[in-house]
């Protein structure tokens, strides 16, 4: 694999995945509420995903000074009796974790298949890094791009001002995990060395994080991956190290030059 890496200008998988949602929208925002939350709240066969129900919320400006947990609070989403205990449990030593973040680490909720446990996909990452298919460099600095942005300006849409935002939510919600662990990091379209791999992790984060948060849809991290694809062979071209007598061969070509 290493042989065929850069050979693709465009994740394949995400280009299909991306031509799919743009045809078939209705179909590809239909969701199945988990048996865990079924008769808690919404309808069992067409509930909106935890991003959907905030968006919602924002664009029609009836959450103003929320964060992302408290607007689903506020709109009555619901969360999982096993949820609710493992809060309670973390209360009694006065520590406060939202019910929304514990099932969405878990899985509890709508979504598309493969991206909704965080969890069971922090275990497949930890794997592909032992089997070493895959390095920290991408994932670590995708996610922390992320967060950092969203932490700083995530509340700005709501009013909230800078250092409000809610991004844990955020990092558990969509495809974030499933995009970093196994999506970003795919070999045919991603930058060969580390430091190319930090920009292009980062990059990620940020596009991300305007289109999550700024954009028209709920979810951005197939278009952030696919937009900055386009940028890896530019990235690998400027942190490429020098061949081995390279430098060399220049400075023999300065001194005929002067010569």
């Amino acid at each position: 694999m290493k042989e065929n890496r850069n050979f693709s200008w465009m994740n394949p998988a995400l280009a299909g995945r991306v031509l799919v949602f743009f045809s078939f929208t209705g179909l590809m925002n239909t969701y199945r509420l988990p048996r865990a939350l079924v008769g808690r709240g919404i309808d069992s066969s067409s509930s909106a995903t935890v991003l959907t129900q905030i968006k919602m919320a924002v664009s029609d400006k009836a959450a103003p000074y929320l964060t992302s947990t408290q607007i689903l609070e506020a709109t009555d989403y619901p969360y999982s009796l096993f949820a609710q205990n493992v809060s309670n449990f973390f209360s009694s030593f006065s520590i406060n974790i939202s019910e929304y973040t514990i099932d969405a680490f878990f899985g509890n909720i709508p979504g598309c298949i493969g991206e909704v446990s965080t969890f069971l996909l922090i275990i497949g990452g930890i794997y592909l890094m032992i089997k070493k298919i895959i390095t920290w460099h991408i994932p670590l600095s995708m996610l922390l791009s992320f967060s950092a942005f969203a932490f700083i300006f995530g509340g700005l849409r709501n009013g909230m001002g800078l250092f409000s935002g809610d991004f844990v939510l955020q990092v558990f919600s969509g495809g974030m995990i499933l995009g970093a662990i196994f999506m970003a990091t795919d070999m045919v379209s991603s930058p060969v060395t580390h430091k190319g791999m930090i920009i292009y992790g980062v990059s990620i984060g940020f596009f991300a994080f305007l289109l999550r948060y700024f954009g028209s849809l709920p979810e951005s991290v197939s278009l952030a991956i696919l937009l900055v694809n386009i940028f890896v062979p530019t990235i690998d071209r400027y942190v490429m190290p020098k061949r081995f007598g390279e430098v060399i061969k220049e400075a023999k070509k300065k001194k005929e030059v002067k010569a």
